[in-house]
């Protein structure tokens, strides 16, 4: 027999994960690149051909994969807005967490510029987490973000998953959705730790309205919802190959309707 408990059980003082949904538009830049790609997905999907069900598959994802991206692209402007305002109006940490390297980077620039104008408030600079990095060096950035004299941390979601503590902040951005919501849990989990001494722990969720962001996201909150209510108490199990599957059926199904397509 195995007795399971939960950390609730175990650990009742630690915090709780308040998840928090911010929606942008994609903007006039984005838009066209996204509804391109759009076009082309839903006609590589409702053509017949020739190709095998796992390269049909790969190339769903593909088309996917690079709306994510574009979405990501897009949101830069709001998630820069919001960290901006953060930190002047909080004395707390903040993680932002991306997916692609390019979206990091453009947003740590973004960041390093607004922070020339209120070098105070945003401390010795902007951290880079990457996926890049050795252990050593990886290790260094996120003593650096404990110290006193960092407050800003932009983060690889799958570099920051497994094996470290920011419980030193309360806060963070996800700013790109894994397609696997166990990464994202994982990355929630490096602040709700021994150590710390918020009541709960805020993520907030940017989400491009009327994009594959938002179709993903209520996707994966029902999902959580209903294994939640099934099973009280209990892990979420993600089949990612399932969530693709059923998110492409959802953006076949609705996700032109934004515009019109």
């Amino acid at each position: 027999f195995i007795i399971r408990r939960t950390r609730e059980e175990v650990l009742p003082d630690l915090p709780v994960i308040s998840r928090v949904f911010r929606f942008s538009e994609l903007g006039d830049k984005v838009e066209q690149a996204y509804k391109a790609t759009f076009t082309e997905f839903v006609n590589y999907v409702n053509t017949p051909g020739g190709d095998s069900a796992f390269v049909r598959q790969s190339n769903t994802l593909a088309y996917m994969s690079k709306m994510r991206h574009l979405t990501g692209i897009a949101k830069i402007d709001s998630t820069v807005a919001l960290a901006e305002e953060f930190i002047l109006e909080t004395d707390r940490k903040l993680v932002i967490f991306v997916h692609h390297k390019d979206v990091g980077i453009a947003i740590t620039k973004r960041l390093e510029e607004v922070a020339k104008e209120w070098k105070a408030e945003f401390g010795a600079g902007i951290l880079s987490l990457t996926a890049d990095l050795s252990s050593d060096k990886r290790n260094e950035v996120v003593q650096n973000f404990w110290s006193s004299d960092y407050r800003l941390m932009v983060a690889s979601t799958l570099a920051a998953g497994e094996g470290l503590n920011l419980q030193c902040g309360s806060d963070f951005i996800l700013h790109e959705r894994q397609w696997n919501p166990a990464n994202e849990e994982q990355v929630e989990c490096r602040f709700i730790r021994i150590g710390q001494e918020a009541d709960k722990v805020t993520g907030t969720y940017a989400v491009a309205v009327g994009t594959i962001d938002e179709f993903f996201s209520e996707l994966v909150e029902q999902k959580r919802a209903l294994i939640n209510n099934a099973l009280d108490g209990t892990e979420s199990k993600w089949n990612e190959s399932n969530l693709m599957q059923e998110l492409a059926s959802v953006l076949i199904a609705k996700g032109g309707k934004k515009w019109g397509m």
